[in-house]
């Protein structure tokens, strides 16, 4: 990978300068590599433009739903938590996009989080393989996001994530993710949905995760919505489905109670 990052540093380089953002990639960014490798591309500097272009987009969808329709401050004092953050394809993009409020990313790294703080300027939290062993010194964000994060859950630990994460969020806060639906099916061979509306594989492109613990994942609406309701005491405020990559679904749970 770190021959192919320097082959193509002039297209990094290029597709990062239009963006506004760092180019440095680091050699494990798995999101990376899954574009570089993938057929649907029909040449690297596609993946790479792609790579940029898509981050930024996931960040100024992100600060739409943020500012413009929940109605977020843009301002200093303000916080988000982004989980699973990765090697910073889309954190890269966060920090200029929200400034000046704190983008704090969390990711199962830690080469991962070493990268974004060394090379993006940007303080990051060690994330955990059990929900329950999550620990952030700072708990209270006026909003977290995990970006494709449940799409990978089993039915296991699944609740327990979305336990944990909400704990995160400061009352009158907000809690938001994205989950493979109904519309992801076909990425996936269009598997059937388990009447209790979760289906799990284990297999997924991150190859140095258990698969038991991270494979892919579809859930229906009606499991999300139960899932909220039961594990939060919550109801969801916005689901947008195929929100997200046209396929992916996106949900908004805002933290009422204390």
């Amino acid at each position: 990978m770190e021959k192919i990052i320097k082959e193509h540093q002039q297209s990094i380089q290029q597709y990062a300068n239009e963006t506004g953002v760092r180019s440095d990639i680091h050699p494990d960014d798995l999101i990376f590599r899954f574009l570089i490798e993938n057929p649907v591309f029909s040449s690297i500097d596609l993946a790479v433009k792609y790579y940029f272009y898509d981050g930024a987009k996931s960040a100024e969808k992100l600060k739409d739903l943020l500012f413009s329709q929940l109605g977020l401050k843009q301002v200093e004092g303000t916080s988000l938590l982004e989980f699973a953050s990765g090697y910073g394809c889309v954190t890269r993009h966060l920090v200029g996009e929200l400034n000046p409020i704190d983008v704090v990313p969390c990711d199962i790294h830690d080469a991962a989080c070493s990268f974004i703080e060394s090379k993006l300027d940007t303080k990051a939290i060690l994330s955990a393989t059990d929900p329950d062993d999550l620990e952030i010194e700072n708990d209270s964000f006026d909003a977290v996001f995990a970006l494709s994060f449940f799409s990978h859950m089993p039915d296991r630990t699944w609740s327990r994530w979305l336990k944990a994460l909400f704990e995160k969020v400061k009352k009158g806060g907000y809690l938001i993710f994205t989950t493979q639906g109904m519309a992801s099916r076909a990425h996936l061979g269009n598997p059937e949905i388990p009447d209790d509306g979760i289906w799990f594989t284990a297999s997924s492109e991150q190859k140095d995760l258990d698969v038991s613990d991270y494979g892919n994942t579809i859930v229906t609406t009606q499991y999300v919505e139960r899932a909220v309701r039961n594990t939060l005491g919550e109801e969801i405020l916005h689901t947008f489905e195929a929100g997200w990559w046209e396929h992916q679904d996106v949900y908004v749970v805002r933290r009422v109670s204390a």
